[in-house]
C-alpha cells in the first residue's frame, strides 16, 4: 500500500506521514501487528516512548531495515517484549562495564539509569539510542548513536523515523556512522529472532 493509500485509509488525505514516507522508500506493503498496548510495555519497561517511534511500530514489525539497522517491536507479543527488555539489559551491562573502564569514552549514563540513553535500535556495528537529559517530553527526544566499541559517538537532531529515512538515503552522514547506508538496498525485512 503506497504512502497515498495508508494516509487515505488513516483519514488523512491532507498530509502523508513521515514513516508512510519511509514505508514507501524501504518497499514495504506488509502490516503489524500489536498485541501488547504502548501502556503496558511503558509500566513493563519504565518508558514513554516517542509518537513517531510508536507510528514506526504501528506500520513495521520487529525487523532489518537496509540490511542492517535492526529495530524490536515491545508491543509486537510477549515474546519480542522479552527480547526487546532482554537486548536492553544486555547493552546497559557493556555499556556501564565499559564505561567502569573508559569513562571519557562512554560519558552517558544508560537506561534504566536516571536521564540515561534509551536504546531503540541496533547494527552490527552501532547502537542507537535516545537522549532523554534535555527534558520530559520524548518527542523532543534526540537521537544519539555510537559505535559499539567506542570512541565514535554521534548526534542526530530528529525523530528515529527521520533519521532511518535519512540515514538510508544518504541524507545524513557521520563519521561514527562509517557504513554506506545510502548504497545499502532499500529493503525491510521483518524477522523475529534480533538478540545481542
Amino acid at each position: 500500500m503506497s504512502a497515498h493509500n495508508r494516509a487515505a485509509c488513516n483519514g488523512k488525505l491532507s498530509r502523508v506521514r513521515r514513516v508512510d514516507e519511509l514505508a514507501d522508500l524501504v518497499g514495504w506493503t506488509g502490516t503489524a501487528s500489536a498485541e501488547l498496548s504502548w501502556q503496558d510495555v511503558a509500566g513493563s519497561v519504565r518508558v514513554q516512548y516517542p509518537a513517531t517511534y510508536r507510528e514506526l511500530l504501528d506500520v513495521f514489525p520487529s525487523g532489518e531495515f537496509a540490511d542492517g539497522i535492526r529495530v524490536i517491536s515491545p508491543v509486537q507479543d510477549t515474546g519480542t517484549l522479552e527480547l526487546f527488555r532482554t537486548n536492553a539489559e544486555n547493552w546497559y551491562s557493556y555499556f556501564t562495564h565499559a564505561r567502569d573502564i573508559a569513562p571519557e569514552t562512554f560519558p552517558h549514563k544508560f537506561h534504566p539509569e536516571f536521564d540515561g540513553l534509551i536504546l531503540w535500535a541496533i547494527d552490527d556495528d552501532h547502537c542507537y539510542f535516545w537522549d532523554p537529559s534535555g527534558g520530559r517530553d520524548p518527542d523532543t527526544w534526540p537521537i544519539v548513536f555510537l559505535e559499539n566499541t567506542g570512541p565514535s559517538w554521534g548526534a542526530y537532531d530528529g525523530s528515529a523515523v527521520d533519521f532511518l529515512f535519512d540515514v538510508i538515503t544518504g541524507n545524513f552522514q557521520h563519521e561514527a556512522l562509517y557504513s554506506d547506508w545510502e548504497d545499502a538496498p532499500k529493503t525491510f525485512y521483518p524477522t523475529r529472532f534480533m538478540g545481542h
